[in-house]
């Protein structure tokens, strides 16, 4: 299947935010056409701007990679989560050799951590 970018990069936030919430035990209500990715999830409005930022500067730095790879946006959003933060799962055990070894070195620069602030909205730092 063919994206747009603005399709990639909304899937993919939306895989990111999907494993994180899972990671945490958290739920979320996915985007549509019709809302923003930034609405109806558990990440304070900080926080999803971050995901949004985090997404967007590895998609830019990685496109050829994550269209070569012909792993789904959500697919290439959770494998960010996972690889950045060595949960033994991700890019590198896709089965993309050295696609995902590629991607998983270009995931390196990122490490997340993910908290609930005292008003119950998730945070990442």
């Amino acid at each position: 299947m063919i994206y747009s970018d603005n399709d990639f990069i909304l899937g993919m936030q939306q895989g990111f935010v999907d494993c994180a919430e899972w990671y945490e035990g958290e739920t979320i209500i996915e985007y549509d056409e019709f809302t923003s990715y930034q609405n109806g999830n558990g990440f304070s409005s900080e926080a999803t701007q971050q995901i949004d930022d985090i997404v967007k500067e590895f998609y830019e730095a990685n496109k050829a990679l994550l269209i070569e790879s012909e792993l789904t946006p959500e697919q290439c959003g959770h494998d960010l989560f996972l690889t950045a933060n060595g949960h033994g799962a991700g890019f590198w055990d896709r089965g993309i050799d050295e696609i995902g070894d590629k991607l998983t070195e270009a995931c390196q620069k990122y490490n997340f951590h993910i908290y609930a602030n005292d008003s119950g909205l998730l945070e990442i730092e």
